[in-house]
């Protein structure tokens, strides 16, 4: 009788592998009638969900869970228009123009995976080894493309339409990644981890979108503040922002003195300056204070409130020096020449050129979908924010990923709206991090204070 309950469950778990696998790997653009093809093809896997979980409610082994939220009403309200407006379009369509249906399909395919997913709430580690290995077969041929010939780039034009849009598939695996190489205690995984997050870096890099470049920053802050902040933790986070800025500031010396990349990049030796001296006084504070860790001390048990504090205060002054250069706009132009208004203006002038080449989701909304649906849309997002805070802690790493991946969603959502390859995954995350009932793993914890050289048994937090 278990196994006739679970069925649904079964079925619907191969079906977001199916679902991940087809909205990751066909990236190239024709068209089905109005509609591209992977937005037709997402569309096909939704209804085809919903035929299963019909079937499966008329045998009597599906149950329809009775605790509906105002998000759902919103969620629904949005699919009826939609439909509304592609019977719209129809109905006003000539045979000599062409009506392109796809944000509209699109909008109520992810409606529709929004109500299968709040209905099975299901996760499985294997879902995160999909998406890593399929977006290492992509970034394989990425960067085939960007080293040996730029003429197969039609094949994954889904993916590079523009460089927010590429970014968005890029953040998405590394976040997966860097969070699997800071949680695993295997040292074998940990080295394949670690150079992933070396191919993921540097294709960033080869993208060149500036925004994406300071989101990595603030995600690299985040972690000790977002999850448990042990020793090992911190340590691994640590690492991977070194290969990170590493990386970052020897791109001058590969774009101009090697011609291993066929594409031209605006790298300059000025920034590689720059971020090596910021980075050098960041590692002489951080290992000011790991010098302090007691030898002998258990890694994964010791938690340090006082980095932690700092990492909160770094993300803080993040997210305000970047609105702060965004807020400045062209004026940053006009400063003078001297030392500290050279290296301003080298981080400013090429964010604010970056601002400019991609459309937000207000733009894109306005035009394509209309005020109504852009105001269902903002409103769900907002309400989605406000319940993230209540569903996540230190006991809950899982949801504390899922999370962390939804707010940079949303944060990508203010300068770039990303592919259809990549947001029934974003969505399957956001519903994961809005509703998802995680087991608290319990932990003994010894904190130490940096401070005063003090470690404290048995505390909880």
């Amino acid at each position: 009788m278990k196994n006739k309950k679970n069925s649904f469950l079964n079925v619907s778990e191969k079906i977001i592998f199916i679902l991940f696998g087809v909205s990751m790997l066909v990236l190239i653009r024709p068209d089905i009638g109005e509609i591209s093809l992977q937005t037709f093809l997402i569309f096909l896997i939704s209804l085809v969900w919903v035929g299963t979980g019909i079937y499966f409610l008329r045998k009597g082994r599906l149950t329809i869970k009775k605790e509906f939220y105002r998000m759902d009403l919103l969620a629904g309200v949005l699919f009826i228009w939609e439909f509304l407006s592609v019977i719209g379009k129809m109905i006003q369509s000539t045979g000599e123009t062409t009506v392109d249906y796809s944000i509209n399909v699109a909008i109520m395919s992810l409606v529709i995976l929004y109500f299968l997913f709040m209905q099975i709430l299901s996760f499985k580690r294997n879902y995160l080894d999909i998406i890593l290995y399929i977006g290492l077969l992509v970034m394989a041929f990425m960067m085939f493309c960007f080293l040996c010939d730029m003429e197969f780039l039609w094949m994954i034009a889904e993916t590079i339409e523009n460089t927010g849009q590429a970014a968005s598939f890029l953040m998405l695996i590394g976040m997966i990644v860097i969070y699997q190489y800071c949680m695993c205690q295997d040292k074998f995984r940990s080295c394949f981890y670690l150079l992933t997050c070396g191919v993921t870096f540097l294709l960033l890099f080869i993208n060149y979108n500036i925004i994406s470049l300071w989101i990595m920053v603030l995600i690299f802050f985040m972690i000790p503040v977002w999850f448990r902040p042990t020793a090992a933790l911190i340590k691994k986070d640590m690492q991977v922002m070194f290969l990170y800025v590493f990386m970052l500031s020897n791109m001058s010396l590969l774009t101009n003195y090697t011609s291993l990349l066929i594409v031209d990049l605006p790298f300059e030796l000025e920034h590689s300056v720059y971020l090596e001296l910021l980075f050098a006084i960041g590692a002489a504070v951080f290992f000011y204070y790991w010098d302090r860790i007691p030898n002998g001390a258990d890694p994964d048990r010791l938690i340090l409130r006082k980095l932690r504090r700092i990492y909160k205060f770094l993300t803080i002054a993040t997210i305000i020096i970047f609105s702060g250069l965004l807020f400045g706009g062209s004026k940053w132009n006009s400063l003078g020449e001297g030392a500290g208004s050279s290296m301003i203006k080298s981080f400013a002038i090429p964010l604010i050129k970056d601002l400019s080449q991609n459309d937000n989701i207000f733009i894109i909304g306005i035009e394509k979908i209309g005020l109504t649906g852009i105001v269902l849309i903002l409103v769900f997002l907002i309400m989605a924010i406000g319940r993230i805070g209540r569903n996540r802690g230190f006991d809950k790493p899982m949801t504390g990923l899922f999370s962390m991946i939804t707010i940079i969603f949303m944060l990508q959502l203010l300068f770039w709206v990303p592919a259809m390859n990549v947001l029934p995954i974003y969505l399957y995350f956001m519903v994961l991090a809005l509703f998802y009932k995680e087991e608290r793993i319990k932990v003994k914890s010894t904190v130490f204070n940096i401070e005063r050289k003090e470690v404290n048994d048995n505390e909880k937090i």
